[in-house]
């Protein structure tokens, strides 16, 4: 799986992490950046109950800025000097997995494109019929990008799997 970011975020300070789940397992997982295009590519192998989520990816997005203000004395309240510190600064990514997709063996037919306003993706699974095919079904991927603010409604809390144990991946 392929995870492109806007030009503006730097690949280097992004960490990978999954959130542990019931029914999913992981034999193996790690991935790699690619500073030319500025992907990473998540690889692995897992194991799944059928009927399970795959885990919810987290890349965390690390920056730091430097804050100048005033700052008084102590001792005397009228005496001010300036004061500078370095604030970090952790943006969150959140790559959803809807119902049935347990696994992300398939290829999935989209790009997934995180920007720094849009840092909530959603992939869902649904099976549409091929009528060429006489009658037969086949795998439609949908992408859904949601802001902070509708990460926690109804559509996206129903498939945001998380847990109380956060596993970072690897990098290769």
């Amino acid at each position: 799986m392929t995870i492109k970011f806007d030009t503006r975020i730097n690949i280097d300070s992004i960490n990978v992490f999954f959130y542990e789940t019931l029914g999913q397992q992981f034999n193996s997982i790690n991935y790699s950046i690619y500073k030319s295009n500025n992907t990473i590519t998540i690889f692995g192998n897992n194991e799944y109950v059928v009927g399970t989520k795959f885990p919810t990816l987290i890349f965390s997005y690390r920056t730091f800025e430097s804050r100048e203000y005033s700052c008084a004395d102590s001792l005397n309240k009228n005496n001010r000097f300036p004061c500078k510190e370095t604030i970090e600064n952790i943006q969150l990514f959140y790559l959803i997995t809807g119902h049935h997709i347990g696994s992300y063996r398939e290829n999935v037919p989209t790009e997934i494109n995180f920007t720094l306003k849009n840092n909530n993706i959603m992939i869902t699974k649904e099976w549409v019929s091929d009528a060429a095919s006489n009658g037969g079904v086949y795998a439609k991927y949908n992408v859904t990008i949601a802001s902070d603010d509708e990460l926690y409604k109804e559509r996206f809390k129903e498939n945001l799997s998380i847990s109380n144990k956060l596993t970072k991946i690897n990098k290769r």
